[in-house]
């Protein structure tokens, strides 16, 4: 049966049809096992017929969200943005998120495929990752998914924002003073 409920309905049900039987069979012990594994059998059959047709009634309708269509929107927007970010990344970079974030790959398996090593995969996740921060927080509404307060290269009491460093370069990135589009 699968579990005890079942079972339980299964005995409940022959014991039933034992009692509107009105005689009683000859030998009562057997007529009940039997009853009660034909009962079985035909709640098990019921069960599996149903999840089928339920199978089948739920393919092809799309699935009904409770979410609302305004965030529905806002996340597509996001989901628009952070796709445009990540296009936007140099190739070294790129390569790097996507095998960590879409493969799912750990640290040595990137190293391993792009036989770099793994000080370079961490170096060049957290370079990406302030890429892609730095361009979602341009393009975000404030108090989006990633507010500057939650940003670590942006300061929200400050003038000054790091900018992220183009491939190749050494040493720390420079703190320029934001322009009027941001």
């Amino acid at each position: 049966m699968g579990d005890e409920e079942s079972a339980r309905d299964a005995v409940q049900e022959a014991l039933i049809s034992l009692w509107l039987e009105g005689a009683m069979p000859s030998n009562p012990k057997a007529w009940l096992h039997r009853a009660v594994g034909l009962r079985s059998l035909h709640i098990a059959r019921s069960r599996a017929r149903r999840r089928k047709h339920e199978g089948r009634a739920g393919q092809g309708r799309p699935e009904v969200s409770d979410e609302e269509p305004s965030r529905r929107i806002e996340n597509e927007e996001l989901s628009k943005a952070l796709g445009r970010a990540v296009a936007g990344l140099p190739p070294e970079y790129r390569e790097v998120v996507v095998m960590r974030t879409v493969s799912r790959l750990d640290y040595a398996g990137i190293a391993n495929a792009l036989r770099i090593p793994v000080g370079t995969v961490r170096s060049r996740l957290n370079r990406s990752r302030k890429i892609l921060r730095t361009s979602l927080l341009r393009v975000l509404p404030e108090g989006g998914v990633c507010s500057t307060a939650t940003a670590p290269d942006v300061k929200p009491n400050s003038d000054r924002a790091v900018t992220p460093r183009p491939p190749g370069a050494v040493g720390r990135p420079s703190a320029t003073l934001p322009t009027s589009g941001q």
